[in-house]
Parts: C-alpha cells; sequence; structure tokens
C-alpha cells in the first residue's frame, strides 16, 4: 500500500500546552486519526520522578480521543507517545507530530522517500528489563516496524526511535514478590540496563554490527530471563563504534574518559551524552 508520511513540529510553553496541534487540526493540515507517534521534548528533569512526561502524554492523548471518538486505550494502542523531559540548555520545549495516510498514487519504483511506520512490544515483566528479553523484543519489534514502512533495504532505514521502560520501586517489589531478581535495585541506573538493551534490539533488528554482536550475544545469552545480573554493562555498547568514528586524539582521550566515569558514576551523564553524540554527528557530516 502506498503512503503519504508527514512530520509537523511545533513549540510547547509547557508540558500540558496543545495548542500547536490543535491548530495544526484546526487547519485541515491533517486528521486526528492519522496520526500515529508523537515525540515530545518536555521541560522536566529526565529522571524517574519526571511528572512532566505522563503530563504531556495524557494531554495529547485525550485530545487525540475527543477529536475522533476513540478510548484513551484504544489511542494509546494506536499512537506512539514518546516523552522525553530535560531541555537543558540545548532545545526548547516542542513536539514532533508524525502523520501517515493513504497515497492516491504510488510513486515511481526508483523514487525513494520518506516512509515510517511504529511497531510494540508486549509489556515487559521487570525482571525481564535489561536483559536479552528485552533485546529480542526491540529486535522483532524494529522489524515489524521496518515491513510495515515497505522499506526493501535496510540500508534506507536513518532513525529508529525506541521509548523503553525503566525500573520503580513498585516493578522491584513486584519482581520480588514472585521470587524474581531484576537486573539492578537502583531506579536511575535501570535507566541505562533498559537504553543499552534497546539499542542491542535496534542493531539486531537492523543486522548491523555483526562481528561485535558475534562476540557479546553469547554472553548475554547465559543470564537468565528471570533476574541473573549481566556481566555486559550497557555503558560498553555505548563506546561499541568509537574506533569506528577516526576521532583525533583529544576528542578519542574524552570519549574514552567519559566510557571510565559512566562507569564509575553513572548518575551525571547528560553532558557526556551530548558531548559524545556531537562527536559523533561532526565526524559522521565530515
Amino acid at each position: 500500500m502506498a503512503w503519504d508520511c508527514s512530520v509537523y513540529k511545533f513549540a510547547m510553553a509547557g508540558p500540558d500546552d496543545v495548542s500547536g496541534l490543535e491548530s495544526l487540526l484546526a487547519s485541515g493540515a491533517f486528521k486526528a486519526q492519522e496520526i500515529i507517534c508523537i515525540i515530545a521534548k518536555t521541560e522536566g528533569n529526565g529522571r524517574v520522578n519526571d511528572f512532566s512526561r505522563p503530563l504531556a502524554h495524557r494531554v495529547f492523548r485525550d485530545l487525540i480521543a475527543s477529536q475522533t471518538g476513540m478510548t484513551a486505550n484504544d489511542v494509546d494502542q494506536n499512537v506512539a507517545f514518546v516523552m522525553s523531559g530535560g531541555c537543558e540548555g540545548i532545545m526548547s520545549p516542542h513536539a514532533t507530530v508524525f502523520v501517515r495516510r493513504p497515497a492516491s498514487v504510488r510513486a515511481g519504483s526508483s523514487d525513494k522517500r520518506l516512509t515510517f511506520a511504529t511497531a510494540s512490544t508486549r509489556e515487559l515483566l521487570p525482571e525481564e528489563i535489561g536483559t536479552m528479553v528485552q533485546v529480542d523484543l526491540v529486535a522483532t519489534a524494529v522489524r515489524e516496524a521496518v515491513r510495515d514502512a515497505e522499506i526493501a533495504d535496510l540500508s534506507d532505514v536513518h532513525y529508529v526511535q525506541v521509548k523503553c521502560p525503566l525500573l520503580t520501586s513498585e516493578r522491584i517489589n513486584a519482581a520480588k514478590g514472585r521470587g524474581r531478581k531484576t537486573v539492578t535495585e537502583d531506579t536511575l541506573r535501570s535507566m541505562g540496563f533498559s537504553n543499552g538493551s534497546s539499542a542491542l534490539g535496534i542493531a539486531i533488528g537492523l543486522g548491523e554490527n555483526k562481528e561485535f554482536l558475534q562476540r557479546v550475544l553469547p554472553t548475554l545469552a547465559r543470564q537468565s530471563p528471570h533476574g541473573v545480573k549481566s556481566t555486559v554493562h550497557p555503558e560498553f555498547i555505548f563506546c561499541q563504534n568509537v574506533f569506528d568514528l577516526h576521532l583525533n586524539p583529544l576528542d578519542l582521550a574524552f570519549v574514552l574518559l567519559v566510557a571510565v566515569y559512566r562507569l564509575l558514576a553513572p548518575h551525571n551523564l547528560c553532558r557526556a551524552n551530548r558531548r559524545f553524540a556531537a562527536i559523533k554527528a561532526r565526524r559522521m557530516d565530515a
């Protein structure tokens, strides 16, 4: 099936500000039922107790429900909401809306145009977060999204966004109540394990980093899906492609220092992440 895919972005005055989306809907730019994903950056702290993420999710979901007549649960099943907290000095709060509708005319076979799709995993048990179970589920979802987007060549995939779960005190206690252990009992640290597992799942789903995966997967596979602590730290995944970037000595030294810092002090990662991302972007664009 041919799809017409479009992306719209607007500023947000606060986590509950949906006026930008309301204006687009009122102008007839697209219909609410054509929205398949909303990615929003809110000014929260980005941590476990960040209220701005669920608040933004709630107001966007309720607006779409009111426009389509769907229930809140139906909206959640049909629209991917990716709310990210934290805008410290880098960007202003905003939202990006991804719209997909059937196209009346299919483009020529030689044309390559924007396309995207979404897919979801089942709900992970707390003891599965940060384990090979999560890796496998993400990889499967990535393949499903690629098929739905009708992308024939994996080299045409330029971006994969995953919103992954983290551990909370309630989830950790629920696992304990079933006699299971979680990969960590540090809720903030669980973000690293979950992010790392999702990143590895993306790589597997896209068939990337095969040599790296052949070295790492046997170790990961030895961990129990029910809570034996991983022997591969997620920060290792963070550094897997450092030497492929051909960094200058100063940048390479900084990245390696960041890697050690992340292993020893995983609670203050924002600036290190941004610096590494900037280096990688600069080198890839060079």
